[in-house]
């Protein structure tokens, strides 16, 4: 059986009535990873562990040693914004980039992260 670890960084809480029916951002993801490997998981083929991490209030990062891969979800926050989480983050997903070769997905919110981690400038319209 091979495991596959997972990092999920949380840039966001869901607002109170969908916390309280769906959990957090990590946990919904958390299932559609599950729901995903289903087959997999169901031939004893794959075993996954998921680490859940929130930024925002407290930005402490997981080792890359700790995971296989990297998942960022969404917020609300402006990705360019230089709030000190928000640097934070992005260097440490820089810091991926460039010392390992972890997959890294971003959604929404992840994925600027991961555009500004990388280089990209705010688009002034």
């Amino acid at each position: 059986m091979t495991t596959m670890r997972i990092a999920i960084i949380e840039g966001d809480s869901p607002i109170n009535p969908v916390r309280e029916r769906l959990g957090t951002y990590g946990d919904m993801f958390e299932r559609l990873l599950n729901a995903g490997l289903g087959v997999l998981k169901w031939e004893n083929k794959v075993d996954l562990k998921v680490m859940k991490t929130s930024v925002v209030d407290n930005p402490v990062f997981p080792s890359p040693e700790m995971y296989d891969a990297v998942l960022l979800t969404g917020g609300k926050w402006d990705a360019f914004a230089d709030l000190e989480w928000i640097i934070q983050l992005t260097k440490y997903v820089e810091k991926i980039f460039k010392e390992t070769t972890k997959p890294i997905l971003g959604v929404c919110f992840g994925h600027q992260i991961i555009a500004r981690a990388l280089g990209s400038h705010r688009t002034r319209w």
